[in-house]
């Protein structure tokens, strides 16, 4: 594993945290790293709050200048309820930028990384795609279809039925199968 993808991992962990509190907007990490060391870490932390980029480049402070931002999510480049992450990237001096994946949403869809590549800061994407894209797969969702990301479970015998002739249940699905599905249910 390279040093972009150590690094985009742990953005991915620290977008974990966001999981229930910021919907519908998507679980984005970020991560400030200066001559191979962390120096700031955040996350999007609530939905109407602070994206991930400011907490981190406001958690590293004067190190931020020169450093490389890695963000699971490419930067936002709209105002919305927070002022757009681009922005608060270049003031801070950040030299480089590495992100995961794009961000589907054509009011910000590849305008951050034109905005930043404008100002002279080098942009890399594309790290850890798949992990970015499957951690957000409702938001990925949602923005495309206008549709919401759902999971069914549906279990029946070979025969078409849910339950015995006198009404009465029985397990159907394997104790392996019950379990996943209450690991779906909490996520």
């Amino acid at each position: 594993m390279g040093v972009d993808e150590e690094f985009m991992r742990r953005a991915l962990t620290l977008a974990r945290q966001g999981k229930g509190r910021v919907e519908p907007n998507p679980m984005v990490g970020a991560v400030v790293v200066r001559e191979g060391a962390v120096v700031g870490e955040g996350w999007h932390e609530r939905f109407g709050g602070l994206h991930a980029e400011p907490n981190a480049l406001a958690a590293a402070g004067e190190k931020s200048r020169g450093a490389t931002l890695y963000v699971n999510l490419e930067p936002c480049a709209h105002f919305g309820k927070t002022p757009p992450c681009s922005d608060v990237i270049l003031k801070a001096g950040i030299a480089k930028v590495v992100f995961a994946t794009r961000d589907p949403n054509p009011v910000t869809a590849g305008k951050g990384p034109a905005m930043l590549r404008a100002a002279g800061v080098e942009v890399v994407e594309g790290v850890l795609e798949a992990e970015a894209r499957k951690l957000n797969a409702p938001f990925f969702k949602l923005i495309t279809t206008g549709r919401p990301f759902v999971i069914l479970k549906w279990a029946m015998t070979l025969d078409g039925k849910i339950a015995t002739r006198t009404g009465e249940s029985k397990w159907i699905t394997s104790a392996e199968a019950r379990a996943h599905v209450h690991k779906v249910r909490r996520e």
